[in-house]
């Protein structure tokens, strides 16, 4: 025997050319073959079931995590929920975060292809274990007729019988070769997939970057700056109180502004309160909405006396 040839570690027993050929050879050959068949289907078995697990495990637990995340929509509210060593402020935060982990799990699931993968070995090795089924009945069709197996075989039968092995490798070759085109499209497939979620998230971040930078802004202090018109001379030398809210500001006269440093976003009503020369008493109001980190102005108008 000689021209052996491996394939995934088989070693092919081809006859010695220009010699007799026994069909023994040709028995032998057929055992490396379904050998070669075997090893092929049996590479997919133990990989197939991994990604079973991980598909399973990313789909059913994204699955209950959204489950548990609705509902705590309807449980109450003022609990503050543990998990993971986080607390959250409320029932609704915590079903939040449930909600961003299960679409972490399916992205995780679709970028990293658990599920694609476990359905293309399955499909593989499906068609590699009907293959092999088949060429023990095709093996045994081009068989039929020969004479003891020590018997030399004709150069009819050493074609028909290298035929159908070649076809029958041909074929697991080609049930691999269009699970590894599918393998590489996918491929492709997720990282484009990859791409638009680092970009959408990339986004999304920069976008809550900019809106806690804006809430921060808005939550920040502002100062009111209250100014008087009209006829401020009647209240002159005179002690007037000036309110914004809760805020309170005593002093004589109105001959110039009064200014709130430190007041928190909101709407107010402003007051001035005091008494003229003829103890007559002075009310002016007047509403402003006050927005954080900025500086407003108001006008109050004094009325003639």
């Amino acid at each position: 025997m000689n021209g052996l040839a491996k394939t995934n570690e088989v070693t092919l027993r081809f006859p010695e050319q220009g010699k007799p050929v026994k069909r023994e050879h040709l028995y032998e050959l057929y055992s490396d073959v379904i050998g070669v068949l075997q090893k092929d289907h049996d590479w997919y078995i133990p990989r197939k079931r991994a990604y079973y697990l991980l598909s399973r495990v990313t789909l059913v637990g994204s699955t209950a995590l959204l489950g548990f995340a609705a509902f705590l929509a309807f449980t109450d509210q003022s609990w503050t929920p543990s998990f993971l060593g986080l607390t959250f402020a409320n029932p609704a935060q915590f079903a939040l975060a449930l909600a961003a982990l299960a679409a972490f799990l399916l992205a995780a699931n679709q970028v990293l292809m658990f599920t694609g993968t476990w359905v293309r070995y399955t499909e593989a090795a499906m068609k590699l274990n009907s293959q092999m089924l088949a060429a023990q009945f095709d093996w045994r069709l081009c068989t039929i007729g020969w004479e003891a197996n020590d018997g030399n075989a004709s150069a009819d039968q050493q074609v028909k019988a290298l035929t159908l092995l070649k076809t029958m490798v041909a074929n697991s070759r080609a049930v691999m070769e269009s699970e590894t085109s599918k393998w590489s499209s996918e491929l492709v497939k997720a990282v484009d997939q990859l791409k638009a979620l680092t970009t959408s998230q990339t986004t999304a971040t920069q976008s809550l970057i900019t809106a806690a930078g804006k809430a921060a802004v808005a939550a920040s202090p502002a100062t009111l700056k209250v100014n008087f018109a009209g006829a401020p001379d009647r209240l002159k030398g005179r002690e007037v109180v000036v309110t914004v809210g809760d805020h309170t500001e005593k002093r004589t006269g109105v001959d110039s502004s009064v200014v709130f440093p430190s007041v928190a976003p909101g709407t107010y009503k402003v007051g001035l309160v005091g008494t003229d020369e003829k103890n007559v008493e002075v009310r002016v109001d007047g509403i402003v909405q006050v927005e954080g980190g900025s500086t407003k102005d108001i006008t109050l108008s004094v009325p003639k006396g």
